[in-house]
């Protein structure tokens, strides 16, 4: 409140922030931000849209990532990247795609310590990449996917997903690409469950087919 976006007077909460296509919001690391907030703008691929940090990169040693104590929504939303965050304390998931939001990037975040990881919800709209995180200690589920669009699977790839008390990977969607993950010691909080785990929500109802999960460690 108060602020403008600018370096020299930055937005305060992140629900101040009125979202624009082609833009940077960057948050200063090693700050905190307590606050759930929707991302709902639409940028193109030639004018993209990225969450991240800025400031105080560390050459070595653990990483000082912005902390966001909340959660993270992407509501129709498109071509945007989250990405170098440090997401936790949500009540439900820590990052959610639904209604229609499509090619969305989270990349590199640690997500951790909320109700689940990362829901990817039937109403998203596809084209939505998972990759490159470490998704630890949530309540449920590391990560949930539902929907599916042909021709535009969701990919789930080169994430650590540890120690998160339901499945690691919860598929219950159609396309989409599961590759590259470590998988491991999941399943601490609920007995009979597993580290990759495919379903339907019931016979006949046409979800959880075509699709692809491959060179995943599971343990």
């Amino acid at each position: 409140e108060g602020g403008n976006g600018s370096l020299l007077k930055p937005f305060n909460e992140w629900r101040d922030v009125n979202w624009q296509p082609n833009t940077d919001y960057l948050q200063k690391a090693g700050t905190v931000a307590v606050a759930s907030f929707t991302v709902s703008v639409q940028g193109t691929a030639d004018a993209p849209v990225t969450i991240g940090s800025y400031g105080d990169e560390p050459t070595g040693g653990a990483r000082n990532r912005p902390q966001i104590q909340g959660a993270i929504t992407f509501d129709n939303a498109s071509y945007v990247t989250l990405q170098g965050m440090d997401i936790y304390g949500a009540p439900f998931g820590a990052v959610t795609l639904l209604d229609g939001a499509n090619h969305i990037t989270v990349r590199d975040n640690e997500i951790r310590d909320s109700q689940a990881g990362v829901l990817i919800r039937a109403s998203a709209g596809g084209d939505n990449r998972i990759d490159g995180n470490v998704v630890h200690n949530n309540a449920g589920q590391g990560i949930a996917m539902a929907g599916g669009v042909q021709g535009h699977g969701d990919v789930i790839a080169y994430n650590s997903i540890i120690a998160n008390g339901l499945h690691g990977i919860e598929i219950s969607s159609n396309y989409s690409i599961i590759e590259y993950n470590e998988v491991m010691s999941n399943g601490n909080l609920t007995i009979g469950t597993s580290g990759i785990h495919t379903h339907v929500e019931a016979y006949g109802d046409g979800t959880g087919h075509d699709l692809v999960i491959r060179l995943n460690v599971v343990g």
